[in-house]
């Protein structure tokens, strides 16, 4: 079957967006191509693909290479409905190993949805083995148990420490008062992607210069010298607003104020502010292995929606494009 593989341009990522939000329950949620709208930078291999057939426009597909472990990508591949198990999907694959097989790539990343069954068929089919978990949660605000729990504020205030909004703060050096935190906990969160340090400006551009980022709906904790020892970063664009819904994108406590309760107080913090802000829903993602996050959010009356899989794959060297999948775009 022929098809056209061009370089995505960025008037069509909308496109591509509609495709992936369709194999979701909620559009908010990551998905394989989380990684490849990134900021990556200068210098990191990457390229998005636009697939065609008879100048329709019918999928999209990519790849980007970890900054820290060259010989690692993550590739995103989405075929409208109507072109599924046509071989298209194939010869798109074929056409993304070649091409990450040229740069030297020796090992591949995906991710799946738990229960896309045609997806889950072609990876394994494929020779790939589920690596990790992200369990996707949400919590109906109305009847979480709060009284339970106690007071977020005296959990916090007993230590010497108080809450902030994070629309508080100046929001051009919100990503300089943020960034030691960040790169003191984002290591040592379980994660299927290599961390590699992050510099002021790129967690301003790829965290927080969104306009879905909701700085009055998300915390930080601060000791008396201002400085920040723990995080709730969320999110909340047009459609989650129309729904009253807000999604944690970024949870953390610094490793010297861990065990002291302050990611619970975090958590009942955002949900009593929720509860006076007319939002209905909190949504939440961790890592299967980290347990006691997600058994905190389960007490707390989470409900657990989706798991995101992850899909990992060593490549062999063998080559395989036709003239049909042309050659790599960037």
């Amino acid at each position: 079957m022929d098809i056209k593989i061009r370089t995505l341009q960025s008037k069509e990522y909308a496109r591509v967006t509609k495709l992936l939000d369709g194999e979701k329950c909620f559009a908010y949620l990551p998905d394989a191509f989380t990684p490849l709208w990134g900021l990556t930078p200068d210098g990191i291999p990457k390229a998005l693909w636009a697939i065609e057939r008879a100048g329709e426009f019918i999928g999209a597909a990519g790849y980007v290479i970890a900054e820290t472990e060259r010989t690692l990508a993550c590739i995103g591949l989405i075929i409208a409905p109507a072109y599924r198990q046509q071989g298209i999907g194939n010869q798109v694959y074929a056409a993304l190993l070649d091409a990450l097989r040229r740069r030297g790539v020796t090992q591949v990343l995906t991710q799946v949805y738990a229960g896309q069954v045609i997806v889950e068929h072609f990876l394994v089919h494929r020779g790939f083995a589920a690596s990790s978990v992200s369990i996707q949660y949400l919590l109906a605000v109305a009847h979480a148990p709060l009284a339970a729990w106690g007071n977020p504020d005296a959990i916090v205030a007993n230590q010497g420490l108080r809450f902030a909004t994070l629309d508080r703060f100046p929001r051009a050096r919100l990503a300089d008062r943020l960034l030691p935190l960040w790169n003191r906990t984002r290591p040592d969160q379980p994660q299927a992607w290599p961390f590699a340090p992050y510099t002021a400006q790129r967690l301003g551009r790829e965290l927080l210069e969104a306009d879905e980022v909701a700085l009055s709906h998300s915390y930080a904790i601060m000791r008396a010298d201002n400085q920040v020892v723990a995080l709730n970063l969320n999110i909340q664009d047009e459609p989650m607003r129309a729904a009253r819904q807000l999604f944690t994108v970024y949870s953390a406590v610094d490793p010297a104020f861990r065990r002291r309760k302050l990611a619970t107080a975090l958590k009942l913090k955002l949900i009593a502010h929720a509860q006076t802000h007319e939002i209905a829903f909190l949504a939440a993602e961790n890592d299967a292995r980290n347990q006691g996050m997600w058994q905190i959010n389960e007490r707390l009356g989470y409900q657990r929606v989706a798991d995101l899989v992850s899909y990992r794959k060593m490549l062999d060297n063998q080559t395989t494009t036709t003239n049909a999948e042309n050659n790599e775009f960037q």
